[in-house]
Parts: structure tokens; sequence; C-alpha cells
């Protein structure tokens, strides 16, 4: 297996997600030549995709001064190998006469990119002597210029700096864990967690022994925190709305409540089943909208785990700033409420409700509190200092919590967090 070929199929991973807006958990799935890769230069090409889309933004404002044309001008295998190479020299500090001579050679093996290899030659080696330029760009241009806009409209200039600074690097993987935590970081190598889960390095889990027998489920700190704050007690009747693929399902089974799932998709909630059988946890399963759910019993404490734009998880999740659009994110905000008044209505007096999205957008997470709010029927619980204390998390004004990283002990994901009361 010849090196440029790890570069190639670098710049196809690429291509997969910014030209046909899959996520690189596909890309990398479908790619038929990551499958044929192995060993060490199986994770370097993954690495290479990985940390361009990290920094993204700046990369290619970084290339253009080298240009003769807009990026965008050029085809999509040469800006997916121009910006491999950029990320080789700028951010993977490879030596630069390999990873010019390397892209090259990928370029020059790549029918479809061959007659580029001399432009990408002389390209590559001015970013090779031109550092400074990239490292001049501010951090907040990892991301398009339309989402740094609406993530200016609602975070401080520190909460923006902090997001950034938190997508440079690939995070450790958060292990919600059953038992001993202690017994799962030895096993594991990791650490054990604030919330008594387990930090990991990010890699291949599922052929280990404990994830088979089911002692731990893979869950940012910050998601394990909606639960917390809801405080589910044994043999409490807990709705989990939205439920799959079931992380806060089975925190909620974990801690002994009964609890009722529901969530619309089909195939979501058999992978919902599928991560109950294995981690040996028990609860209801209903597929139906959640306007459609009605329980038969009223449940003390209700959970909404909303679908959101997830723009709270692009540390793990980087090429969700380009594979979608301001015009995306519209929808939100209707379904959001919807939930919440669904919420409302299939509860009794003194029901707790927590809200959970992971964005840190305003027009997804207190607006929508706010919204529903003066409508009647529910009134805020505010969450106390207390109930976040283990994650020295800051609770605002409004008693929410928002988790962005800057106000928070743990590397961790963006989620908005509200907790209510049936009136």
């Amino acid at each position: 297996m010849i090196k440029s070929s790890t570069r190639r199929t670098a710049a196809e991973l690429i291509i997969e997600v910014l030209e046909r807006r899959k996520t690189l958990d596909v890309a990398l799935n479908d790619n038929v030549g990551f499958r044929e890769l192995s060993g060490s230069n199986r994770g370097f090409a993954r690495s290479i995709a990985s940390s361009t889309l990290r920094q993204l933004g700046r990369i290619d404002l970084g290339i253009a001064p080298f240009l003769d044309r807009p990026l965008e001008a050029t085809s999509p295998e040469v800006r997916a190998l121009l910006r491999i190479g950029a990320t080789q020299l700028w951010i993977l500090r490879n030596p630069a006469h390999a990873a010019v001579y390397e892209t090259v050679e990928a370029a020059r093996h790549w029918p479809i990119a061959k007659r580029a290899a001399g432009l990408i030659n002389a390209v590559l080696r001015k970013l090779s002597l031109n550092r400074e330029t990239f490292d001049s760009i501010a951090i907040q241009k990892i991301w398009p210029s339309w989402l740094t806009t609406l993530l200016s409209a609602d975070l401080s200039d520190e909460q923006l700096a902090r997001l950034a600074e938190m997508q440079q690097e690939e995070p450790l993987l958060h292990l919600s864990v059953k038992d001993d935590p202690s017994v799962i970081a030895n096993e594991l190598r990791g650490t054990v967690s604030p919330v008594g889960g387990v930090y990991i390095e990010n890699k291949s889990l599922f052929e280990l022994p404990s994830f088979k027998t089911g002692a731990w489920w893979v869950q940012d700190i910050a998601a394990t925190l909606a639960v917390s704050i809801l405080n589910p007690q044994e043999e409490e009747l807990i709705i989990d709305l939205c439920a799959a693929p079931g992380g806060k399902t089975m925190q909620l089974a974990n801690a002994k409540a009964r609890v009722i799932a529901v969530d619309q998709s089909e195939t979501r909630m058999k992978t919902l089943s599928q991560n109950l059988t294995r981690t040996k946890l028990s609860a209801k399963m209903v597929v139906s909208k959640v306007e459609d759910f009605k329980p038969t019993e009223s449940p003390s404490k209700i959970l909404i785990d909303a679908p959101c734009s997830a723009m709270g998880t692009l540390r793990r999740h980087p090429e969700g700033a380009w594979i979608k659009h301001s015009d995306d994110l519209v929808r939100f905000p209707e379904i959001q409420k919807r939930l919440l008044r669904s919420a409302r209505n299939m509860s009794s007096v003194g029901t707790v409700v927590v809200y959970s999205v992971c964005t840190p957008f305003k027009r997804e997470g207190k607006d929508i509190i706010n919204a529903v709010l003066s409508e009647g029927g529910l009134q805020r619980l505010p969450i106390k200092d207390a109930d976040v204390a283990h994650l020295n998390c800051r609770v605002d004004t409004d008693g929410d919590v928002l988790t962005i990283p800057s106000e928070i002990d743990q590397p961790c994901d963006a989620f908005f967090i509200a907790r209510l009361k049936k009136l």
C-alpha cells in the first residue's frame, strides 16, 4: 500500500463530506479506499480528514492568497488535496517534504486530479514556507461565516472563542457506566469522570468484552446532565420523549426508574432496543409521535431530548458546520415548541419536565421555554447550583444551564437545559 493512497483516501473522505453532505462517520463507512487501509495508514487517513474538517474555515482562508483563482473554482479533487496538504503542514505538523511529496504523488496517481499535480505542488510548497498566514487567522474563522454570525448573536466573545478552541482537538470519549467506573477505567486505561463515567481515547470499542457485556455506553458528559437534573428515583414513572437511540433512557433505567421511552422512528427505536438488551436494562418502548402519545398513568417526571440543530456537538462532529446551512435550522423551533406543549398536556399538577437540546442557540433553548411558559400551564423550576455542582456549571439568572466549555470544568458539548413544573 503506497503512502500516497492514504492521502488520496483522506481527500476522498473530504469530498464525501463536503460535496455529498455525508457525516464523517458515514463517509468512513462508505469509502472503499478507507476500508482497504489498515493499521497506521487507516488511522492517519482518518486523522487528516478529521483535522481538516475541524479547522476548515481557517484552512481555506490560509490557502486563498496563494491561488490565482477562488478555491471554489477548482475541482473538488484539487480542493480536497490542497486542504489535506495544508492540514498536514499546518495542523498535524508533518515534515514539509513528506506532506508535499506524498500529496502530490496522490494527485499524480489519481486520474481525475493528475493534470493539477503541478499546481498542487506549487501551492503546497508556498504553504510550507508561510505558516504565519494560517496562524494569523482568528480561531473563530473555523466555521462558515453564517454560523459564526448566528453564534455571535447568542454568545459572548469568550464563549465563542472557547467553543472554537474545544473544536481544535479530537475529544476523548466519555462512557456512562452501569456499575463501578474504576473497573472500566482500569480495563480501558481511562480515567473516572466527575459524573461517575469514564474518559478514554477515541478508538474502536465494539469488540471489547465490556462493551459486549453491556457495562457501559458512549455518552458525552454534558448529555448526562439532563438526567442528573431530573433526579430520577427508584420506581418513579418517567417518560423519555424523543428517546432513541437511548443514552438518557439507559441512564434513567440504571437509576431503577420505571421508564417509558417514546420515539416516532422505528429504526432508531430498534437501536434503542439493542442498547437495552446489551446493557440488560429495562424500559417500555413506544413507537409514536409525541403529540399522539397518551400515557395511561400520569408520570412523575418527563424528559424531552428534543431534535435540534446539534450545533453544540461540533467538537465531535465538526462537519456539521459545513453540511448544514442556516435554512436547515429554521424548522427546529416549531418542532421543539410542539414537543414541550405535548409534555405539558400529558402532565398532571406537580409533574417535573426537563427540556434539553444540544445547541447553544437561544431560539432553540431559552426562547422555546419562554414562549411556552407565556401560554400558561407550566412554570420554571429553577436549576440550583447544587444540582450541577459536580460539573461546576454556571446556572443563569433564570435558573437554566448552558454547558459552554468556558463555564464548566470538563471538555463537553454545548447543551441547553431547563427544568419546569406543571401547574
